[in-house]
């Protein structure tokens, strides 16, 4: 059953599908929203409906009415790429209920329904994937068999993800709504969100479960399913020894290909009704979950048997540095061996190698007491043992940023490396919905020193502003016009390689920034949205 059929019989109409603000809605609750909406929908002569995730209640709800209404689905997850669509479209107004006891749902046919889902890919351009929702039935069923049928219906599906992405669009959306589960549409976004749910399905990404391991949860799922990037062994480990984990490899292209549930195992094993051409030195993928016969994905693999594979490394990142192939994944593999790495990221940045460290608690210890031009050539000097070009340009980072899907961000990454100002060093990191606090050190070295002043250095209230604003954006997710700061007070001066904490307070008009120590403020002032 899917939920076309759902929606054109009354036998469920009393069971609860979706839960809201703590109310469970009722099927007969949910077919009254979207029925309006088709109403709305249906008015417009434009074939094509443009869907965001800002609520995943009101995803949803307008997700069924665009099916009904017969018309094409675009799912957006960033409102700036509403100006590189090339067709024209319509945007969701506000619903309500509508009197549908007479109201008949339509036939559709799933083959005729088109979803347009968009992947920056490693280039970052944009790249439009389309599917039909009978994919995405395809994909939900075969997932449900092979999963989800040891978990009973009243097993609660909770999600850290955006449904707007593919895979939380299948496993979070499309596949327990088919299969009659109660969907939570509050999405999670901080670990102690999790000890208020009992008996749950987790749909969730890498990047946050590393996040949470540190946290002691008092409620486990059930299951975990998590994709983006391989999720990491320390990881794994922490959290299988409470749920069921299933770690999913695949792609917004293809869809799930293969998954693994133990951490001590390399191995992927196959989605029934998933096959690979192998004959082909790169996974090439056939199923009913895309439009063309085989997909392909820049990853190298070796078959171990019928139904399981082990892979090798991405040929796409392989980059050419001095005329010498080198590849960035080696790079990563050698730097992550060093006693100070905890993390890092490799790429081709300016016809250069660069990489973004990010250091545990031992590296750190050795930072604060010599500095970055230390630290970065202890780390350096390493990888010359094992390879003939280390990396040139450094970054030290406090985590490796990740897009909301749990894939590496590269955007963000050399954006950073484009800042013409020194990175600070960030020893801690907390963040909550509405408020930041960040311990951060300006080294001595950094480049804004240079002038101001050469006996008595200084960090500059311009430099303080402008981390202000690139922190408080970067995790609040809101652009902030620089000229519009008020109350702006500098009361005492920041000196290099001093500790001085940054708070930041997310209001409903304005973000509030303040630097200080344990017994004295350095500045202060209010961004105004």
């Amino acid at each position: 059953m899917n939920f076309i059929d759902l929606f054109t019989k009354t036998e469920y109409d009393n069971k609860p599908f979706l839960r809201k603000d703590g109310h469970d809605f009722t099927l007969a609750e949910i077919k009254k929203f979207v029925a309006f909406q088709i109403e709305n929908f249906s008015k417009s002569d434009k074939q094509n409906v443009v869907l965001f995730a800002d609520s995943n209640f009101d995803f949803m709800i307008n997700f069924f009415a665009a099916v009904f209404a017969k018309k094409d689905i675009f799912l957006l997850t960033d409102k700036n790429r509403l100006n590189q669509l090339d067709v024209e479209y319509i945007l969701p107004e506000k619903f309500s209920k509508f009197d549908t006891e007479n109201y008949k749902f339509p036939l559709i046919n799933p083959k005729e329904i088109f979803i347009t889902l968009f992947t920056s890919g490693s280039t970052f351009s944009p790249k439009k994937i389309k599917k039909t929702l009978y994919n995405v039935f395809a994909e939900s069923d075969d997932i449900y068999e092979q999963f989800y049928s040891d978990y009973p219906p009243e097993t609660l599906v909770v999600a850290t993800t955006n449904p707007a992405h593919m895979f939380s669009l299948t496993f979070y959306f499309i596949l327990p709504f088919n299969n009659g589960y109660l969907i939570d549409t509050e999405r999670v976004v901080f670990p102690e969100e999790l000890d208020l749910k009992k008996n749950y399905i987790l749909i969730s990404t890498p990047a946050f479960l590393d996040r949470i391991i540190d946290y002691k949860l008092k409620s486990f799922p059930e299951i975990i399913f998590t994709a983006g990037s391989k999720l990491k062994q320390k990881t794994f480990e922490i959290f299988e020894k409470n749920s069921k984990v299933v770690d999913i490899y695949g792609s917004t292209e293809t869809s799930t290909i293969a998954f693994r549930t133990n951490s001590q195992d390399e191995k992927l094993t196959l989605i029934n009704n998933v096959k690979l051409d192998t004959t082909a030195d790169v996974i090439t993928a056939k199923s009913e979950y895309f439009l063309p016969d085989y997909l392909t994905i820049a990853d190298a693999y070796e078959m171990v048997n019928e139904k399981q594979f082990i892979l090798k490394n991405r040929t796409d990142r392989i980059v050419k540095i001095l005329e010498k192939r080198i590849s960035l994944n080696e790079i990563e593999n050698i730097l992550n061996r060093h006693e100070f790495v905890q993390n890092n990221y490799c790429l081709k940045y300016e016809d250069n190698l660069a990489a973004a460290v990010v250091l545990n608690e031992k590296g750190k210890e050795f930072f604060l007491k010599n500095g970055k031009f230390k630290t970065v050539n202890e780390i350096k000097n390493f990888c010359k043992n094992f390879s003939e070009i280390p990396p040139k340009k450094w970054k030290i980072l406090y985590e490796i940023p990740v897009t909301e899907c749990g894939k590496i961000n590269k955007e963000k990454i050399e954006k950073i490396f484009e800042l013409n100002l020194s990175y600070p060093f960030i020893i801690s990191k907390n963040v909550n919905q509405n408020s930041a606090e960040l311990k951060l050190i300006f080294t001595k070295k950094s480049n804004f020193f240079d002038g101001h002043f050469e006996n008595f250095p200084i960090v500059p209230g311009v430099v303080q502003l402008f981390f202000a604003d690139y922190f408080a954006e970067d995790i609040f997710a809101q652009k902030l016009p620089l000229e519009d700061i008020k109350k702006i007070k500098f009361s005492n001066i920041i000196l290099p390689d001093v500790p001085v904490n940054l708070v930041l307070k997310n209001n409903e008009k304005n973000i509030e920034f303040t630097y200080l120590s344990d017994d004295k403020i350095f500045s202060s002032g209010i961004f105004v949205k």
